[in-house]
């Protein structure tokens, strides 16, 4: 039977490996952002929240100024998707409704 000191640092052991995988994980997201590698950006930032959710005391998500930003864009507030499409060249012969 173990005691409860050797439980207390499997523990933190455990916890220190999430971190540690979670610290590569952050690394590993914006290098492949910075690189254009937009899966793997995805891939990356979402084994970071795993990760994150399996702490007893999560860490904030240092992507969530992305999301904001990505948010707020008033560029992005304007688009008409469907106009967009139904202009695109190879969507002239789809008929309507497949639009």
């Amino acid at each position: 039977m173990k005691s409860q000191e050797t439980i207390a640092l499997e523990k933190k052991d455990l916890e220190i490996s999430i971190s540690n995988a979670m610290a590569d994980a952050y690394l590993k997201a914006f290098d492949s952002l910075g690189r254009y590698k937009f899966l793997m950006f995805g891939y990356w930032a979402g084994q970071w929240v795993k990760l994150n959710s399996l702490l007893p005391h999560p860490q904030p998500n240092p992507f969530a100024g992305l999301v904001i930003f990505a948010r707020e864009r008033p560029d992005l507030k304007k688009l008409d998707i469907p106009e967009i499409i139904s202009d695109a060249p190879q969507y002239q012969d789809v008929p309507e409704v497949m639009k």
